[in-house]
């Protein structure tokens, strides 16, 4: 299911610009992909590796111990209702390779 604010998003933004720019300008999405492919090296050793680990709560690959969906959820006051919360009672059951939460 696509999320339902993307249309809004600065990467669909991005990606009409791009595509526009394609269109008048053959070559475009190429030349960009080359420049990025360039400094990629330099990126990669500036930039820090985080280690992702499996949130308490509903399973999904983060950077927290508690990812940001179930970050705002409890904000909201409504993690208790989300039908990925059975964590909370202990009775979640551990995520094969691949697989995804309810």
């Amino acid at each position: 299911m696509p999320c339902p604010y993307a249309s809004e998003a600065l990467r669909n933004d991005i990606r009409v610009m791009l595509n526009r720019m394609e269109h008048k300008h053959a070559g475009t999405k190429f030349t960009v992909f080359q420049a990025i492919e360039k400094i990629r090296p330099t990126l990669e050793k500036i930039t820090k590796k985080e280690k992702l680990k499996e949130c308490s709560q509903c399973g999904e690959p983060t950077t927290e111990k508690i990812c940001k969906a179930c970050q705002m959820l409890q904000q909201l006051g409504i993690f208790n209702s989300h039908p990925l919360s059975k964590s909370l009672e202990g009775t979640r059951q551990p995520l094969q390779q691949g697989q995804r939460p309810l």
